[in-house]
């Protein structure tokens, strides 16, 4: 990805948060921006539905394997507690990490996901919502993290129209 103030960047920022077919617009160009950085063979994205501790999926990049509105239960889970409920991001670094945090570790893996980025789309002190960035590395790096919890705070909007 080019450096976020890249003015074509911009544009492209600008242009899909203005576009009236929110949220897909602006889920799709982070999906199409987040292919570079942080790298992800596989992008979706969830709402928090903090009554049944579940997310709902709203995007993906891959219909067939995550169709928009699956959900998952997280209730009772760390990562449910480190991503919804603390609202801090989580970093899983190679297959052991991907089985410990997710029940569909084999699919994950047969898609060629060896690692992920989980960012918390936060709002007014609420959990609105998950950006989800499998990566085919087994190692993430910084800039890849930085990238990804900036792309959550471009999702604050998306999130507002998607109910």
């Amino acid at each position: 990805m080019a450096a976020p103030f890249d003015a074509r960047v911009i544009e492209q920022c600008a242009a899909a948060l203005a576009a009236a077919d929110q949220p897909q617009s602006t889920l799709a160009m982070i999906d199409r921006l987040g292919m570079t950085l942080p790298g992800h063979c596989l992008f979706s994205v969830n709402a928090f539905r903090a009554q049944t501790m579940e997310v709902e999926r709203l995007y993906s990049s891959n219909l067939q394997a995550y169709p928009v509105g699956g959900r998952k239960q997280k209730k009772a889970t760390a990562w449910g507690q480190q991503v919804l409920l603390d609202r801090q991001m989580f970093v899983g670094e190679g297959d052991a990490a991907i089985r410990s945090a997710f029940d569909d570790h084999q699919l994950m893996h047969s898609l060629g996901v060896h690692s992920i980025i989980n960012v918390p789309v936060v709002w007014r002190d609420t959990c609105l919502g998950v950006l989800n960035f499998a990566c085919p590395m087994t190692h993430i790096e910084a800039p890849q993290i930085a990238a990804a919890r900036w792309f959550g705070l471009l999702a604050v909007p998306a999130f507002a129209c998607s109910g």
